[in-house]
């Protein structure tokens, strides 16, 4: 009878984070589709990322592909785009203001770029080099299927740009 008890207590707590986390995904996925004509997301390999201990549980957590998913649906509701930078695309590498390539240790947070001596918020720095590959990707070569291969974007949904 105890043991019931527990087990629905903890499956009650279970169900608890799960309606948080879908929540917070669905405010937020909402909230950067209502505020941008289009989204660029890197195509992370999370199968791979899971495999390594030290990360698997964080990236579990978070739901990365509940999130990428909900902004697809979303953006075709709102006649908006999302598109997908390909994984292999140095984000994390390049300085986005002079654009010079440093290879950071993985625990190193802040970037120090070895060209300019810019210092900035590593997760920051490869979000701009996103967001900046999608938009020059994007604005040389049209929005024509063909030009969107070609630059290793793809495009998960498309609506009026």
């Amino acid at each position: 009878n105890r043991r019931k008890r527990q087990a629905q207590k903890i499956a009650r707590l279970h169900e608890k984070i799960a309606n948080q986390r879908r929540d917070f995904l669905h405010k937020h996925s909402t909230q950067l589709i209502r505020e941008n004509q289009a989204v660029m997301v890197e195509n992370l390999n999370i199968e791979g990322i899971k495999q390594n201990r030290k990360l698997a549980k964080s990236v579990s957590d978070i739901g990365w592909g509940m999130f990428v998913n909900m902004l697809v649906y979303k953006a075709k509701w709102a006649s908006k785009s999302v598109y997908k930078i390909d994984r292999f695309f140095p984000s994390s590498k390049i300085c986005n203001q002079c654009g010079a390539k440093n290879t950071p240790k993985l625990s190193e947070r802040t970037f120090i770029c070895c060209g300019c001596g810019d210092k900035v918020f590593r997760d920051l720095n490869a979000a701009k080099n996103i967001r900046d590959k999608g938009l020059l990707d994007l604005s040389s070569g049209g929005h024509s299927e063909a030009n969107v291969r070609r630059a290793n974007i793809s495009p998960v949904s498309t609506g009026e740009l």
